[in-house]
């Protein structure tokens, strides 16, 4: 073999590669190692809080059209007992002579007795306390604007506006002679009474 011969034999040819950089086991062991990490509580956690917000507005929205949807059906089931008045005129909040339930004050509180129904989840929860509530007595006797002032939850606060939204027309209040609307509060008493269901 001549030196020209021995010097090709040992001179390498550029060739090509047929692997890339990222097929270095050190890389795809570490791109591994990432893929499979664990997110971090960190990033998880502003995960849960940009998803948290919409999860409530969506529940609201729901619970709302819900809720419309079951008010507006007992209206209409309950729609000749209810007591659906307009007040036309001045509300007034103090007058000579209060508006008054037939029969007085007795007469008031034996209505109540007789028709509040205490709530199931309020006798579970063993609640009890005062609701009060807030309506008008029209020029007309009849009982409009029932709101609740202050509540104790549980279904109370909405069994106090049906027994007030039912009753029977008051005796005007007046002022100077004239019938006027007028303003009322009522405390009503949720009270449990031998683990039974009742009301003073």
């Amino acid at each position: 073999m001549n030196s020209n011969q021995q010097n090709r034999s040992n001179t390498r040819v550029p060739g090509y590669e047929l692997t890339n950089s990222f097929f270095r086991i050190s890389q795809l062991k570490q791109r591994i190692q990432m893929l499979t990490k664990p997110t971090s509580p960190r990033r998880a956690l502003w995960g849960y809080v940009l998803v948290l917000p919409l999860s409530v507005l969506l529940l609201m929205c729901t619970q709302t059209e819900k809720e419309l949807d079951r008010v507006v059906k007992g209206r209409e089931a309950n729609d000749q007992s209810l007591k659906l008045a307009q007040v036309d005129g001045e509300i007034y909040g103090v007058v000579q002579n209060q508006p008054e339930f037939d029969g007085g004050v007795q007469g008031l509180m034996k209505y109540l007795g007789e028709n509040i129904r205490y709530p199931a989840a309020a006798q579970r929860a063993n609640v009890s306390g005062r609701v009060f509530v807030t309506f008008v007595v029209t020029k007309t006797g009849d009982i409009a604007d029932v709101e609740t002032l202050k509540g104790l939850g549980f279904g109370c606060d909405e069994e106090a506006i049906r027994v007030v939204s039912r009753m029977p027309n008051w005796k005007p209040g007046s002022q100077d002679g004239t019938p006027v609307n007028v303003k009322y509060n009522l405390p009503i008493n949720f009270q449990l009474v031998d683990n039974k269901s009742g009301s003073k």
